[in-house]
């Protein structure tokens, strides 16, 4: 048997960018597995509450059976508050917000404030899906960092632009920040630094089950190199 027509149904994103999930195309031999690594990856997107991925048996025709998917929409905004008590941070509250579909091209907006009595954090981070969703994006940050701690009071200022690509087992992540720290230590006079940082990391991930789904580790290992500098 091969793969016939695809039919996506209650679908709030584009069926032009769902499709940008399927490792197979009309025609190709027909194969369960490329079935269940498509409903995984649609359910591990974060956009659906629900996923339904079936071949159309009884629609069967020369040899050729269509594919019905059907998906119900995740609520758009997800929202956390959180008070907590940390021996490194002392009191602190957590606020985030997250847009889990911006458009229907399925970019998405992820943001978290966390303030303490030692130090306070807040980043936005929008989220651009590459060629293929499920493994690859582009990525924009902004962060702030502020620490006051012992003889030390600095703010940091970071924003970064990244792009992450899955090749096979080899993940690889190309990103350039640009940050500025306003820094004190003691009663010296306040500095200010400023960098320009490019970074490249790569990772290999050998799993002993489906070496195409990382989502599925039963044992295994995992190695990573980073390199990033600045003057």
């Amino acid at each position: 048997f091969r793969f016939g027509d695809v039919s996506i149904c209650c679908n709030h994103l584009s069926n032009s960018f769902i499709r940008r999930y399927f490792q197979f195309a009309e025609g190709d031999f027909f194969h369960t597995r490329d079935l269940l690594d498509l409903q995984v990856a649609l359910a591990g997107s974060d956009y659906f509450e629900t996923v339904e991925v079936a071949p159309l048996w009884q629609e069967a025709t020369n040899q050729t059976v269509p594919v019905s998917v059907r998906v119900t929409p995740n609520e758009r905004d997800f929202y956390q508050i959180g008070p907590g008590y940390g021996t490194d941070t002392g009191a602190r509250l957590t606020l985030g917000f997250d847009r889990r579909y911006v458009n229907d091209r399925g970019h998405r907006l992820s943001s978290l404030l966390r303030l303490s009595q030692i130090q306070s954090t807040g980043f936005v981070d929008y989220i651009i899906p590459g060629e293929d969703p499920a493994r690859d994006q582009y990525s924009l940050t902004g962060e702030v960092i502020d620490r006051s701690y012992e003889d030390i009071d600095s703010t940091l200022y970071r924003t970064s632009v990244r792009d992450t690509r899955h090749y096979s087992r080899w993940q690889r992540t190309y990103q350039l920040s640009y940050q500025q720290e306003d820094f004190r230590f003691g009663n010296a006079p306040r500095e200010t630094s400023r960098f320009l940082v490019p970074s490249a990391e790569f990772s290999y991930v050998s799993s002993n089950l489906d070496p195409r789904n990382r989502n599925l580790i039963d044992s295994g290992y995992r190695v990573s190199a980073r390199l990033e500098g600045a003057s």
